[in-house]
């Protein structure tokens, strides 16, 4: 029986979400002049303090 060797990934990409949104992007000049923090408010009774898993925060940093 032949017994082939496996491929292993020898090389890591880093990619940043950053790099791939130009720096023209609508979605950046919309996080420039509004401020999302007060989805934490909204959202805040959709989740259960003591039960389950740990929710993550819904206005996660995003650096665009």
């Amino acid at each position: 029986m032949l017994n082939e060797k496996k491929a292993y990934q020898t090389e890591v990409e880093l990619v940043l979400i950053d790099e791939l949104v130009p720096k023209d992007h609508l979605l950046r000049k919309i996080k420039k002049h509004i401020d999302f923090t007060f989805i934490n408010d909204m959202c805040r009774d959709f989740y259960c303090e003591d039960n389950g898993r740990t929710a993550k925060n819904p206005s996660f940093k995003v650096r665009i």
